[in-house]
């Protein structure tokens, strides 16, 4: 058996170990990441055709890196030979050791992967790659072709600048060579006074080639290979070709370009009309339905709570008709100062430092009281009783908080349902006005309209869907300001909202405390559903002398022993995890006090 147990501890921490790994490796990769703000590429051609290419690529990094490497693939053209890197003054020397400061060359039919080492971190480097290109030249009769990729379409990223100079081995004029730059359509080729070429690239995109092609006179490379055959003109005859596609493609993208421009005025003004029009049709229905009602004189701050509303129903009133997990403890709370529901706080179960650490509380259903006022309770009181202390509970009769949490799915799709009476029951008081209600919807498929306008708009002119976006979005946000209460409910909720201020800037302060001693247990239960948080409830049960609590607040039993001072904890204790308990488990939140290219290759490269 202990073979058993510690095979199994093992095992465990094995796939712990691997999780972590695995975690870790994920999460460096997301981290992780380079670019190429700047590669510079110089080349100088040799007479026996070869190109020696000096190749400084800065890397940005971010994130901790170690190692980078160029790839040069098989071509028979050419061969890559004498390659070397180097940083600024430091020469990497070649090495199978991994560290920093030394590269490898691996070579696989034909195909050769120069691999550098060193240790970066949140910083920009700039490493030097130089090789000889042997073959670059091919010599003919009547001309010497330069034809390469210096820029590959296999790198993955893309480079913020890139510079191309092409020496050749001797100054020769301008009117000596011809070249052809190919990639992006952006790019851009010259040649100086001493027959350098040069070409630049800001912006290109990943998988994107930059190549040249230069013709030169066939005697500067007098020691490179003679090939049968002239080229010079099938050259000419192919550039012109595609500098005749090219310039399509220009012409194109100026006409489409144009054509932009010219679907972004007209879009201008189409989302502009769209936005006119929404924002109307909700002005018509705010203005017609959306205005409140006047009320008589309610004091701003007043300690009377109406006697005629339910803390559900208070709730669905002052929340635009939903719903929450305070619903459900103002409605136990209510049941509890009727004296149907007796809550009380107990230490958790198991050892000292549990016992000490936390509580849990239990609400037990007194039966013969409920079965004597059973039927003058709501039918959404009724029902919440029977699932709490009937099905949940098992006709036992008590429930603890902690038998509440292990069956949250039931409470849940209980809830559901019980939100629906109360709704329903709330529709029928006429507090809210159903005229107001009903333009505030037709206002919302308005913005709903808009919305779904904005695929056609995105299409056509690109960008002027944002305006639409953001007037759908307002209008949506408006349309709650349409729907109102009726002058009944507007008279009930501002009498509920005076007792809200009242409690949550402390004005039970100034009252004698005898008033505040007859008036605790409403403020109590309607606590809840007002948003008090733990220092309002503290606040206010200390205000209440010695043992006034207990007396006025029987319902709630606490932990024997509890000193008077200490009540005002006790009880905040049993809101704060009740109302936890209650809002996850009828998955609501709240609570009252929870809160082209055809030449040769350069290859491609990358770093890790």
């Amino acid at each position: 058996m202990v073979h058993v147990i510690r095979e199994n501890t093992m095992r465990k921490a094995g796939c712990f170990a691997v999780f972590l790994a695995a975690s870790l490796a994920v999460s460096n990769a997301f981290a992780k990441h380079y670019s190429f703000p700047n590669v510079e590429i110089t080349c100088r051609l040799s007479s026996n055709g070869t190109m020696r290419v000096h190749e400084k690529r800065t890397y940005s990094f971010s994130g901790p890196f170690s190692y980078a490497f160029r790839d040069f693939p098989h071509d028979s053209r050419v061969r890559f030979t004498n390659i070397s890197v180097r940083e600024g003054s430091n020469e990497y020397y070649r090495a199978d050791t991994k560290e920093p400061g030394t590269f490898t060359v691996v070579e696989n039919n034909g195909r050769k992967e120069v691999r550098w080492f060193y240790s970066a971190e949140d910083e920009s480097r700039t490493f030097e790659i130089l090789y000889d290109v042997e073959g670059a030249i091919q010599r003919h009769t009547d001309a010497a072709v330069l034809y390469f990729k210096f820029i590959s379409d296999t790198w993955n990223k893309g480079a913020g600048h890139i510079t191309i100079v092409i020496e050749p081995p001797a100054a020769i004029t301008p009117d000596n060579v011809r070249f052809w730059l190919h990639g992006p359509m952006h790019a851009y080729s010259d040649v100086n006074d001493n027959g350098v070429v040069f070409g630049t690239c800001t912006d290109l995109p990943p998988y994107t080639y930059l190549e040249f092609r230069v013709l030169y006179a066939p005697d500067l490379f007098s020691e490179a290979p003679l090939k049968s055959g002239e080229i010079r003109q099938a050259v000419f005859n192919e550039e012109a070709a595609w500098a005749v596609r090219t310039n399509n493609m220009r012409k194109e993208l100026i006409r489409k370009k144009k054509l932009r421009e010219e679907r972004k005025k007209k879009g201008v003004w189409i989302a502009g009309l769209l936005s006119v029009l929404g924002l109307g049709y909700w002005f018509s229905q705010y203005r017609r339905y959306g205005g409140k009602p006047k009320v008589s004189y309610i004091p701003d701050v007043s300690s009377d709570i109406p006697m005629d509303i339910t803390p559900a129903l208070a709730s669905y009133l002052l929340y635009s008709r939903q719903i929450n997990a305070a619903s459900i403890m103002g409605t136990l709370f209510d049941l509890a100062d009727r004296g149907i529901i007796t809550i009380e706080e107990k230490p958790l179960e198991g050892g000292f430092f549990k016992r000490l650490s936390g509580k849990e509380y239990t609400f037990t259903l007194n039966n013969e009281i409920y079965a004597g006022r059973k039927q003058a309770l709501h039918e959404y009181e009724r029902e919440l009783v029977d699932f709490m202390f009937n099905t949940l509970a098992e006709s036992s009769g008590t429930i603890s908080t902690k038998e509440l949490q292990k069956k949250q799915s039931k409470f849940t799709k209980f809830f559901q349902k019980w939100s629906k009476k109360i709704k329903a029951l709330g529709k029928s008081m006429e507090w809210f006005d159903q005229a107001s209600i009903k333009a505030a919807y037709r206002s919302m498929i308005c913005s709903g309209i808009l919305f779904l306008l904005m695929v056609p708009v995105a299409l056509y002119c690109g960008r002027c869907a944002i305006m639409t976006g953001l007037t759908a979005t307002v209008v949506f946000i408006l349309s709650l300001l349409i729907m109102h209460r009726t002058e009944k409910g507007e008279s009930l909720a501002q009498q509920l909202l005076a007792v809200k201020k009242y409690l949550t800037r402390y004005h039970f302060h100034s009252i004698g405390q005898d008033r505040l001693y007859a008036n605790i247990n409403k403020f109590v239960v309607y606590g809840t559903v007002l948003g008090l948080q733990k220092k309002h409830y503290t606040a206010l049960i200390q205000a209440v002398p010695g043992d006034q609590f207990t007396r006025a607040v029987p319902w709630f039993i606490h932990v024997p022993g509890t000193a008077p001072s200490d009540m005002a904890a006790s009880f905040t204790g049993m809101i704060t995890a009740a109302s936890s308990t209650m809002s996850s488990a009828s998955g609501t939140g709240g609570g009252a006090s929870a809160g082209g290219g055809g030449g040769a290759s350069a290859g491609g490269g990358g770093a890790g």
